[in-house]
């Protein structure tokens, strides 16, 4: 009996005995014990975006320091320009009027005492001061009269000397490098015979219109 259902479980006779193989699939779907795999994929992808969102937003921050840091730099120079004319603008009356005060007490050339020689010494301090910083007189003694440099306060009428200069400086002039804090105010010239020439062709023309 058992020869007989042992002879039955042969295959027949030219035939390969079938073998149970796994295929790939299921060979791949099978987990190791002990590893699970992420519950929730989408919350990981979420995760990954905002790290690249805080990422970016870092690096346009540190673009934008550096953008402000070189602009800094760039306008440091103007800002301390003006800085200095401002306070250059506030401190020229106190210049003048220690001028006046020397003048008037006629400390120039002179000897002096102690007041006189400290208000002589805090005047030129000042003057030091501004002149370290770019701060300088305009030249108006015996110049061409120039309307960028100057400020003409009246006309007075000569015949020694040409039109447009300056005869006398009422009040100095300062500039900051090339940018006038405060204009020169003064006298002009005017020669007589230049007016008495503008007399004459203001007349002839006026007459030649009459005539027409």
């Amino acid at each position: 009996m058992d020869k007989e259902q042992a002879q039955k479980k042969l295959p027949p006779e030219g035939e390969k005995p079938v073998v149970a193989q796994q295929t790939a699939g299921e060979e791949c779907s099978s987990t190791p014990q002990g590893v699970t795999e992420p519950e929730d994929v989408g919350e990981l992808r979420k995760k990954a975006a905002e790290r690249d969102l805080y990422r970016n937003e870092l690096l346009r921050a540190k673009a934008d320091l550096d953008n402000f840091q070189k602009r800094i730099r760039k306008e440091r120079p103007t800002w301390e320009e003006q800085a200095v004319r401002r306070f250059a603008r506030d401190l020229l009356p106190i210049v003048d009027n220690f001028e006046r005060a020397i003048a008037h007490a006629g400390l120039e050339g002179v000897a002096r005492g102690e007041l006189e020689e400290g208000i002589w010494l805090t005047h030129q301090m000042m003057v030091r001061v501004l002149k370290d910083h770019g701060v300088e007189e305009i030249n108006a003694e015996r110049v061409v009269f120039n309307p960028e440099l100057h400020e003409a306060v009246s006309e007075v009428e000569v015949s020694d000397q040409p039109s447009g200069r300056i005869l006398e400086v009422l009040e100095k002039g300062y500039r900051h490098r090339d940018t006038v804090l405060r204009p020169s105010r003064v006298n002009v010239s005017r020669n007589t015979e230049d007016a008495k020439q503008s007399v004459d062709s203001a007349t002839e023309g006026a007459g030649e219109h009459e005539a027409k």
